[in-house]
C-alpha cells in the first residue's frame, strides 16, 4: 500500500494548483517502491511524471518531454484519474 502526504498552503502570485498531488508523487517516488510508482507513471501518466524530473535520468527525462509535448490539461487530469483507478486497485 502507498501513502503519499500533500500539503496544501496558501500561495501569494501565480501558484501550482497540482502542487500537493506532485508533492505527494515526488515523495512516493523517492521511497522504496519509487522504480514501481515511475513505472507506472510512465506508462498511465506521462505528463504528471515529466513535472517530476528528478525521479528519472536526464535522458528519460529528455524523451518523456518530446513524448508528451503539447499536452492539455484535460490530458493531464484523465491520466491522473486512470493512474490513482489503477494504484487503487492493484492493492
Amino acid at each position: 500500500m502507498w501513502w503519499g502526504w500533500g500539503q496544501c498552503i496558501e500561495q501569494y502570485g501565480s501558484g501550482e494548483a497540482y502542487l500537493p498531488i506532485l508533492s505527494a508523487l515526488s515523495q512516493l517516488g523517492r521511497e522504496a517502491n519509487g522504480p514501481q510508482l515511475v513505472d507506472v507513471l510512465t506508462q498511465y501518466a506521462p505528463t504528471w511524471l515529466v513535472q517530476l524530473p528528478t525521479l528519472l535520468r536526464t535522458d528519460d527525462f529528455d524523451t518523456l518531454q518530446r513524448k508528451v509535448q503539447g499536452a492539455t490539461r484535460g490530458r493531464m487530469l484523465r491520466e491522473l484519474a486512470e493512474t490513482l483507478d489503477i494504484i487503487g486497485n492493484s492493492v
